[in-house]
């Protein structure tokens, strides 16, 4: 079953925390953690306080290597890659490719020619807002962990768009 969830990626980046909420704003994660330095790490703990994914960061520069954890097992590695306007991140492991526009932050991921989820950012009163819609609920946290890496940092000011998140949160329950 899929549906959405939202996570401000601008407080999580001024406060190293923040909640990942659905749209009747009920709570579904906490994303705690710090990004930019070898060693550095996102842990998506749910709701109980359990750890139920993390992202790790194992190099640094403009093509960062990564790996992610997901009920304590190492389930990938990666590195971003850059290009003029677009990104492409294949996570060995996951055999999953997470294409995208850095201009709009918009991202696609793909597990073979499945569609696992996709990911969306809007600016919110000079905040950036992603929208991580997943197609399956259990792979929801490992989204959640890449949406919070993609395009660090961000500034409100990069998004070429201007959306209320708000207004367009309209997740289909099919």
């Amino acid at each position: 079953m899929a549906r959405k969830v939202q996570i401000n990626v601008s407080e999580l980046e001024r406060s190293h925390a923040t909640k990942v909420v659905d749209k009747y704003d009920d709570s579904k994660y906490l994303v705690v953690g710090k990004w930019g330095l070898v060693s550095d790490s996102y842990s998506i703990y749910s709701i109980a306080g359990e750890v139920l994914s993390e992202i790790k960061q194992k190099s640094l520069g403009t093509s960062p290597q990564f790996e992610i954890w997901y009920d304590d097992a190492l389930v990938g590695s990666s590195m971003v890659n850059f290009s003029l306007h677009f990104s492409t991140i294949y996570i060995k492991g996951l055999n999953w490719l997470v294409v995208g526009n850095d201009v709009k932050q918009n991202y696609v991921i793909y597990s073979g020619r499945k569609r696992v989820g996709s990911i969306n950012s809007y600016n919110t009163h000079n905040d950036v807002v992603r929208i991580v819609s997943a197609n399956e609920i259990d792979e929801e946290p490992i989204l959640v962990s890449i949406a919070a890496i993609l395009n660090h940092p961000v500034a409100a000011d990069q998004l070429n768009i201007s959306k209320n998140p708000f207004k367009n949160f309209t997740p289909s329950l099919d």
